[in-house]
């Protein structure tokens, strides 16, 4: 099953100061949810539009997962082949999800030409895909009128259950 997902990491702000580079938060989406064996892409526009990322590094926690410089990549093992980076643009994209991918992802770049340095954090959070779904009712067959629960049984993670009566 192959689940793709693109997320807008869109630029909150941007501060020019004298005799320094300028810092701006990439980090208006707070969590983005992915499935084991899916996609993911953190897309990063760059703001002003007529920069490039120059240069960047990923990370997970305080694990390196990419650090580039144009367009020369180096990956961390555990990410080597199934991790890419736009070079121009910082978008980090996932092709195989692993649940042990669950967690705070943060990003430095320095744009070209002006030599801008943006930041900002993501979170991800991978669940399993639910999956062996059963339902049943206590006792065997549900009566009108007559008590009776219904318990449902199934593999994965489930983000959230949401109960409707009928």
């Amino acid at each position: 099953m192959e689940v793709r997902a693109g997320v807008v990491l869109a630029a909150l702000s941007l501060s020019l100061f004298s005799y320094c580079s300028a810092t701006s938060l990439i980090s208006p989406q707070n969590v983005l949810n992915g499935i084991v064996g899916g996609e993911i892409t953190f897309n990063l526009p760059i703001d002003p539009v007529d920069q490039t990322a120059n240069s960047g590094t990923w990370e997970f926690g305080s694990t390196v997962v990419v650090i580039w410089t144009g367009s020369n990549m180096i990956y961390t093992k555990d990410y080597r082949g199934r991790v890419e980076v736009s070079p121009s643009t910082g978008t980090l994209k996932f092709n195989k999800l692993f649940a042990t991918d669950s967690g705070e992802y943060t990003v430095l770049i320095t744009t070209a030409p002006s030599m801008i340095d943006l930041n900002g954090r993501v979170e991800l959070k991978v669940y399993e895909a639910v999956s062996n779904v059963r339902i049943t009712a206590k006792p065997g067959q549900p009566i009108e009128n007559k008590d009776f629960s219904l318990t449902c049984d199934a593999s994965g993670q489930l983000q959230q259950v949401l109960m409707r009566p009928l």
